[in-house]
């Protein structure tokens, strides 16, 4: 879902939203998703989990492998009743130096800190 490209010296790398690490997530929140009623957003259970990740894969392993840019599973219906408003600051650019650098909107929050809401994050990695 919403990948991003970028393509310098022969190398090309494709950043991406993917549920392969959250489809198995216990975490409570990946659990819970939240529908528009009349009087306002209602957080409602689901049987599977709806998180989902960032991640790249690249040319050098012939887009074989999956490298996990995100560190935890986070919930896109926390803030968008419908999780589907994503992507907007997601994006890759590659460095002079061939290292890839990701960002991707997060919305985990500062989990122990400030409650879920939208970050953007980023990665940097040697595809």
């Amino acid at each position: 879902m919403f990948p991003a490209v970028v393509s310098r010296g022969g190398k090309i790398v494709v950043s991406y939203y993917t549920r392969d690490y959250g489809i198995t997530s216990a975490a409570p929140v990946c659990n819970l998703q939240t529908n528009p009623v009349p009087t306002g957003i209602t957080p409602v259970p689901t049987s599977r989990s709806v998180c989902m990740d960032y991640a790249a894969t690249s040319s050098t392993s012939g887009f074989a492998s999956q490298l996990r840019l995100s560190s935890q599973s986070s919930n896109p219906f926390v803030q968008f009743a419908d999780g589907s408003f994503i992507g907007d600051y997601s994006q890759i650019a590659m460095g002079t130096d061939g290292k890839a650098h990701a960002s991707w909107t997060d919305f985990r929050g500062n989990p122990g800190h400030t409650p879920a809401n939208q970050d953007v994050l980023i990665a940097n990695f040697n595809p």
